[in-house]
């Protein structure tokens, strides 16, 4: 282990060492020799923590910060692999990994086993300091990106950045798996590989498409908040009560207690930012915690009544209290419709992504709910998605969106414009994105099933399609028009009193009525003669009021005009 770290990591510094469980507080310190990190690593170990170690090396003791982050002699890619992830697994990663280094001419890198993962390090011959690795780090992300290497963006060019030891174990699998290296590359120049990534073209600073937008779906994560906060992305203040939590005062206890009691794991939370604090009783931490429910302390408090240590957050005067740092976007956990990885509906509706990086908060795709719920396959305009669409105030809507469409911006921005669906020019995107994934998803899982073009017998003469329906020998199901015979459906279906229907036709049932008879039940016999071997017959009725009333039972859009006593007129 002493041995790869001291390949990969710069001789100069501070080396950080992270030691992070479920349910524990996390445990982060600063050593000036690998041996140091290798006794720690050991104790780590003992008691089952997932070990990590800053790829940099910091010029000050006890802040792993962007800032402080001073010296490097590698870079780095972190590849996941697993279901739902990029890859599938290991061995497909490296495919593509080698594919990369292939055609940008990159040496094999360094290959770590995170566990499901691969952490991939080009080491360097020597350290280099922060201000030549991050513009080349930066490079090396855009690049990965153009050739399709699906690397984890946020970490490539994280300065403050931790990765998994070898010889530890990944805690997050049962049974853990354990980190290993699997494959040792040789060290490249930094020249070298500052050549091979080229002049790519930086891209202009992203903003994330969109915020949560409903309150209902919002949740908070102390334990997002202090990972980020000891991966240098978090709170400083709360970074400083970590590191010092036997030494701060009763505001500053208080202040982190009211964040943390804000949090869904508030109940650990508030106990593993308190037990060293010369105060702490389980009853006063509960009593404060308690008092500040709904209550988060904000930043400007913080800054006020421990100052000089907000300056150098990289949040500062940017957020309003350390809670945003966790949000998180509940889950509908009872949601019936298997939407794929990495998309979700929230508790309160809309469509969200999962984001990649635990860091970040879930994008939120559309606010309100939009689902594929069924693959259909229609001989005019081929595959076809039935979508369901529900707006707040308005009852549940679907329409039906061809996979041609769904491919060209422009054509589905129009359909569904016209269904009630407003999206700015990214939000399409985003939406276009999660369409084709529920589509892929479903094609996956089930059958397309059949939209029909016609109405009568179908398939083996053991189904009858009447509108939107499915008469079968046991039951009636739905079925899916098809544009062709969509707009029939309305006139096939059942209106008006059949109580009332039956006193009125009534007047035929008496002597004499009995070719009236005849002519009324040649409207339910129709249906029938496909099973008489006869492709028809003509029957000859001159009654106006009869003709009415046969129409009527199939079609009740159909009125009949009687233009002379022998014949008469459809309109």
């Amino acid at each position: 282990m002493i041995k790869l770290l001291s390949r990969i990591l710069a001789p100069q510094g501070y080396y950080c060492l992270v030691g992070l469980k479920k349910d524990a507080q996390p445990k982060q310190s600063f050593y000036e020799t690998l041996e140091d990190i290798e006794f720690e690593t050991k104790n780590l170990l003992f008691n089952n923590y997932d070990i990590y170690f800053a790829c940099a090396t910091f010029k000050e003791s006890g802040k792993r910060t962007q800032v402080n982050a001073a010296w490097f002699k590698s870079f780095f890619l972190d590849i996941d692999c697993g279901e739902g992830k990029p890859y599938a697994n290991q061995a497909e990663a490296l495919v593509a990994l080698k594919a990369f280094c292939n055609t940008n001419k990159f040496s094999t890198p360094t290959l770590i086993s995170s566990g499901s993962g691969i952490h991939a390090y080009w080491i360097l011959s020597e350290a280099i300091e922060k201000t030549e690795w991050l513009p080349v780090a930066e490079k090396l992300k855009i690049l990965c990106a153009e050739n399709n290497l699906e690397a984890d963006a946020a970490i490539t060019a994280d300065a403050a950045r931790i990765l998994r030891i070898p010889e530890t174990y990944n805690y997050k699998t049962d049974p853990p798996v354990y980190v290993t290296c699997i494959h040792e590359g040789p060290d490249i120049h930094f020249e070298t590989l500052k050549n091979i990534v080229g002049n790519v073209k930086q891209p202009q600073e992203t903003q994330k498409l969109f915020t949560p937008q409903k309150k209902d779906n919002q949740q908070y994560s102390f334990y997002k908040i202090t990972k980020k906060t000891l991966e240098g992305k978090g709170c400083e203040q709360i970074n400083h009560a970590i590191m010092h939590q036997d030494a701060i005062g009763y505001n500053l206890w208080r202040g982190v207690l009211s964040i943390a009691a804000n949090c869904k794991d508030s109940k650990i939370a508030i106990h593993a930012i308190s037990d060293k604090h010369p105060n702490y009783t389980i009853e006063e931490t509960e009593k404060i915690a308690k008092s500040t429910i709904d209550k988060p302390q904000l930043c400007k408090t913080f800054h006020a009544s421990n100052p000089g240590v907000c300056n150098i957050c990289s949040h500062f005067r940017k957020i309003k209290n350390p809670l945003e740092l966790g949000l998180e976007i509940k889950k509908d956990t009872n949601f019936k419709i298997d939407l794929p990885y990495p998309y979700f509906r929230g508790a309160a509706g809309g469509i969200y992504r999962k984001s990649r990086d635990p860091n970040d908060d879930d994008i939120l795709i559309y606010e309100n709910d939009i689902f594929l719920i069924k693959r259909l396959n229609d001989k005019e305009k081929g595959d076809t998605a039935l979508a369901r669409f529900i707006l707040p105030k308005d009852a549940p809507r679907e329409f039906y969106i061809p996979l041609s469409v769904m491919r060209s911006k422009e054509e589905l921005g129009k359909l569904i414009a016209k269904e009630g669906i407003l999206l700015m020019s990214k939000q399409l995107d985003a939406m276009m994105v999660y369409l084709m994934a529920c589509t892929k998803h479903q094609q996956k899982k089930e059958e397309a099933e059949i939209m029909r073009v016609q109405f009568g017998w179908v398939d083996e003469n053991d189904k009858f399609i009447l509108g939107d329906k499915e008469i079968g020998l046991k039951d009636i199901k739905y079925s899916p028009p098809s544009p062709s015979t969509e707009s029939l459906c309305q006139w096939v279906q059942p209106k008006g009193d059949l109580e009332e229907w039956k006193k009125v036709i009534s007047v035929y049932d008496q002597d004499g009525f009995e070719p009236h008879c005849f002519g009324l039940f040649t409207a339910f016999g129709a249906p029938l003669m496909k099973h008489l071997g006869f492709n028809g017959a003509l029957i000859n009725l001159i009654n106006s009021s009869l003709l009415l009333y046969i129409f009527g039972i199939i079609d009740d859009s159909i009125c009949f005009k009687p233009s002379n006593p022998c014949n008469g007129e459809f309109g």
